[in-house]
């Protein structure tokens, strides 16, 4: 039924002849059925971690409180993890214990989506469909395998899980589920802001990232997952929802899309990087582009406004602005206008480019805070006329400006 390479088929047959199942399981079941390449093969088995490393005493023990190992094989390293049942979920995020199953039925009964909770048997050929995975494909459905109220009740990160997979696919989610989800919403606060920006931010990085917006939005979710933003009474005609993302996206560009139709200030964008724990230098991605649209909104149409512009944005996030404006949908002409912005950047339009420094500023008498003054007027200076970017002539400039 599928392809899998000879070296993955021998791994499987070598459990085999040891007497052991093993199955591919989860995603790349469901890719291979979609007919979409899977980066990583997932197996499981009823072999416990000890006799795993039984018979492959070379296995790294990635996870083995989770009976995970690493096995290598061939020149190869394939993820293994023993069939498991998961125990009660007091917090709503992780099983209080795990035990080992020799069932491959528990193993899969415990999984958040049917279109998830697939196997495949590499070495007969044959796929292990107990919960209608394959007719959820077929029909385009997000269902949680068995009741959604005790999945999500288990873990409410399958909430955010659910809307991620309908972006990634274009699928719809049962009404049963969809219904949970909006029940449990308030679930969401268990789960750290660490998982909420990962699912949060492969949503927006998908081909159908407004569908997920739009559902986000009528589930509830959106409100905690950017709780500084003005979302609770976003429609679907919002101007949030009309956004150009896709999987090409770059998560923070869209990000940033996102907060620039939600809010006026700066400070909110910045306190919700924060919230998301972005990294420092994804933080400040986001505040600059956003900063950056909003002088754009200003008056840049002369050529010195435009060098202005293009200095504050600085040269290495040109390209990434202008995905920001594509990611916006704006309405203007964006090819007239990267080709006309893009005629300016030959000129200075930093400190480090200016025909001057500052021990030649020192040299005519300055010192202390007025060296770093005089290099923003020449730095302006140039800007407005940039062919005068000449020790000399800027050396006069400046004795000028501080009557020297």
């Amino acid at each position: 039924m599928f392809e899998f390479p000879k070296k993955v088929k021998d791994f499987c047959s070598f459990f085999k002849k040891n007497n052991y199942e093993i199955y591919a399981v989860g995603g790349c079941v469901r890719d291979a059925i979609l007919n979409k390449s899977s980066d990583d093969i997932d197996f499981c088995t009823n072999a416990t971690p000890k006799e795993m490393l039984s018979i492959f005493p070379h296995a790294i023990k990635t996870g083995i409180k989770h009976g995970t190992l690493t096995i290598p094989f061939k020149g190869e390293y394939y993820e293994v993890t023993t069939y498991r049942i998961d125990g009660e979920y007091h917090d709503g995020r992780h099983p209080d214990s795990v035990s080992y199953s020799r069932s491959l039925k528990e193993d899969l009964s415990r999984r958040d989506f049917t279109i998830n909770a697939m196997a495949y048997d590499v070495d007969n050929d044959e796929l292990v469909d107990i919960f209608g995975g394959a007719h959820d494909l077929d029909n385009g459905i997000i269902r949680t395998v068995g009741d959604p109220l005790e999945r999500f009740s288990e873990d409410a990160l399958r909430m955010l899980r659910a809307i991620r997979f309908e972006s990634k696919l274009g699928f719809k989610i049962d009404e049963k589920t969809f219904d949970a989800i909006m029940t449990l919403k308030d679930n969401i606060k268990n789960v750290s802001s660490e998982r909420i920006r990962t699912e949060f931010l492969k949503t927006i990085a998908s081909d159908h990232a407004t569908k997920g917006l739009c559902d986000l939005s009528k589930t509830g979710l959106l409100s905690y997952i950017l709780p500084y933003l003005n979302t609770n009474d976003l429609k679907p005609s919002s101007a949030l929802f009309d956004l150009n993302l896709n999987a090409k996206t770059d998560p923070i560009t869209g990000l940033t899309a996102i907060l620039i139709r939600t809010t006026d200030n700066i400070k909110n964008a910045s306190i919700t990087a924060s919230h998301l724990r972005l990294s420092n230098t994804e933080a400040f991605r986001v505040t600059h582009l956003f900063d950056a649209w909003k002088r754009h909104s200003e008056d840049i149409k002369t050529p010195y406004g435009k060098r202005v512009f293009l200095s504050i944005l600085k040269r290495e996030y040109f390209d990434e602005y202008f995905a920001l404006l594509d990611a916006l949908n704006v309405k203007f002409d964006m090819v007239s206008l990267k080709r006309d912005f893009e005629s300016y950047l030959s000129s200075p339009l930093s400190i480090s480019e200016l025909d001057i420094s500052g021990n030649d500023l020192i040299g005519i008498g300055l010192s202390g805070k007025e060296v770093g003054d005089a290099l923003k007027l020449c730095l302006d200076e140039i800007l407005n006329n940039p062919y005068n970017n000449h020790k000399i002539a800027l050396l006069n400039y400046v004795k000028k400006e501080y009557n020297i």
